[in-house]
């Protein structure tokens, strides 16, 4: 399973809880495939991605196929303030190894705090399995997470979905052949 894939199962998890117009933010967006899917669906979108490359990329295709309900920020999703109580679905995919380990436990807890309640938060991050965990530091991510870690973060939210484990990803932008990853992923809701 990629991670395309493997989010795509933590969105149909938590898609038939919600209601046409609930309001997503996706923290470190890339090319939008997530949001750009989200918006289609009639949600209403805050995309926040910190390389201009990128967020040129998902205007094009919100230009081109006349999306109206998505918004494309280009910011440091650290510098990015999180309306509290606005958004019903926070998601952080593959952003956080990106950020020092105290910069991602803050915007974690920061997520926490800011979203609905009854809403739904959604992380896929890496883990100490991941193959890349054992490369010379200055190779290596920023932040890896330890068994549970993420779980003990979720322990007063309601966790809808939880795994760790070791997947394969089928290629994604720079890295173009299989490769595998260690990683967990969680839905939780604040209850």
């Amino acid at each position: 399973m990629n991670n395309i894939k493997g989010l795509d199962k933590l969105l149909l998890t938590v898609l038939p809880q919600l209601k046409q117009h609930d309001k997503f933010l996706d923290l470190g967006c890339g090319l939008g495939q997530k949001s750009l899917f989200l918006a289609k669906k009639g949600f209403i979108v805050t995309a926040v991605e910190k390389s201009k490359i990128m967020v040129e990329k998902v205007k094009e295709v919100i230009q081109k196929e006349k999306i109206k309900n998505i918004k494309v920020i280009h910011e440091d999703v650290l510098n990015f303030k999180i309306e509290a109580n606005k958004f019903d679905v926070i998601m952080a995919n593959n952003v956080l190894q990106f950020l020092p380990k105290d910069k991602a436990l803050g915007l974690v807890e920061e997520v926490k705090d800011k979203i609905k309640n009854n809403g739904f938060i959604i992380i896929s991050a890496f883990t100490i399995t991941d193959p890349s965990f054992s490369l010379p530091l200055e190779k290596r991510f920023k932040t890896y997470f330890k068994p549970r870690e993420i779980k003990k973060l979720f322990a007063n939210f309601k966790i809808i979905y939880y795994l760790e484990d070791t997947i394969l990803d089928q290629a994604h932008p720079g890295v173009l052949k299989p490769h595998k990853h260690g990683v967990v992923k969680i839905i939780g809701q604040k209850i």
